[in-house]
Order: C-alpha cells, then structure tokens, then sequence
C-alpha cells in the first residue's frame, strides 16, 4: 500500500516542477519514483531513508550536472541588474576619484566615484553609470552634456530662465509669498516652482539649494539669508 503513496508523492513533485523549472522537486518526484517499487519489499524506516539518500544524490550531484546540461534561458543565465548601472544620472556633490554623490531620477541617491582616475565631475553634470561596486557608482560624464553646461551655465541642473529667476529671489531671502508680488505670479505658481528646483538640484530646501547655486555661480552671494 505504500507503494501508492509514494507514486502520488512522485506525481506531485513532477507536477510542482513544471512551474518552478529548477529540477529540485523534480528530484524529490524522481526519489519517490525509485522507492514506490521497494516500498513492496522495505518496512517504512527503510523506505524513509532509501527515499531521504536518493533525493540528496539527486540534489547534491545530479541536478547541478543537469542544470549545466541544459539550455538556459536569457534570465537564468544574465546576471541579475543591480543599482543603476546603464542609467544616467545628475551630480550633487562633486564626483572624483574618491567621492561624490548622483541623484539618478527623482529621488534616488548614490554614492559615486569617477571611473576616470584624476577626473572631476562638477555638480550639475550629467553622467551615466558604467558599475556598480558596492554601494558606490562608478561614472563617466556624458560628453553633451559637459559641452552644454560648459557653453551655457544656465542650463546646469536643466533649470529653466524662471527657475532661475525664483532662485535668484531665494538667494535674496524672499518668501515664496514675497516672490509671488515681486514676479506678479501667484503663490501656488511659485510653489510649484522652488519644488522644480529643489527636485532639479537634488536638495531638500531653501539653505541647500542657494548654498549649491552660489557655488555654481547662478546667483550672487547675498549678505542676507535666504528665509526659511
């Protein structure tokens, strides 16, 4: 009679295989196929340990032959994608050879080093993410986008003509109310607008971003705080 319940034993396993294709329940259906007959002539211990054997010689020294054996598909054979690697991204804090930080979409932030040894990447840069070592992004600067931003400094973090005039008024220490009077624009309009450029710079308010601007040089250094 145990001979039956192994066949059923077999028969799930091999069924179970079929949806996950990595030949370990296979070896256990495989183990219940070569006991199902012995059941006949072992006690159930016997059969037990006949069938706990066989799956671990079929795990441990058949299955990784078979697998080696057989064709893989393009997702088991390519190594998984890890970070940002292939991605583009904008410098924050300067990029050398020993440090730096990108920001690659919206909010996501990496730390990162030059591929290049003795290169230094300006914040505001674009560049794209060759590897991943770590936890650290290894870069090159896009070549375009260096002779942009080299050509044309108000382009640096992609903030348009507006964008700039509201941060020159951050710089200045004005309220997003008192940019609204002086722009004849409405609150909610500047709003939307210091959002933009603390997005583009990669920064999370006010302090921080007319700190990176007056570095970059896209607004003067103003003896006044920017109001928080």
């Amino acid at each position: 009679m145990f001979w039956l319940l192994w066949l059923v034993v077999a028969l799930v396993a091999l069924a179970g295989e079929a949806l996950t294709t990595a030949l370990i329940l296979a070896s256990f259906g495989v183990a219940a196929l070569i006991v199902s007959p012995l059941a006949l002539f072992l006690t159930l211990p016997f059969q037990i340990v006949a069938f706990g054997a066989l799956s671990l010689i079929l795990l441990l020294v058949v299955r990784p032959a078979a697998v080696r054996l057989l064709p893989a598909g393009e997702t088991s054979l390519a190594p998984p994608r890890t970070g940002p690697t292939g991605r583009q991204g904008v410098v924050v804090e300067r990029v050398d050879d020993h440090r730096g930080q990108i920001r690659v979409g919206s909010g996501e932030f990496w730390s990162a080093r030059s591929v290049e040894p003795a290169l230094s990447i300006a914040p505001g840069r674009q560049v794209e993410v060759v590897r991943v070592e770590g936890l650290t992004a290894l870069v090159r600067p896009l070549v375009n986008a260096v002779q942009a931003s080299e050509s044309e400094p108000g382009t640096t973090f992609g903030l348009s003509a507006r964008e700039l005039e509201v941060l020159d008024l951050l710089a200045q220490g004005l309220s997003n109310q008192e940019i609204a009077d002086r722009l004849v624009l409405s609150p909610r309009t500047v709003h939307h607008h210091v959002s933009h450029i603390f997005d583009k710079m990669g920064v999370n308010g006010r302090v921080d971003a007319v700190r990176l601007a007056i570095r970059q040089g896209l607004v003067r250094d103003s003896s006044s705080g920017p109001a928080e």
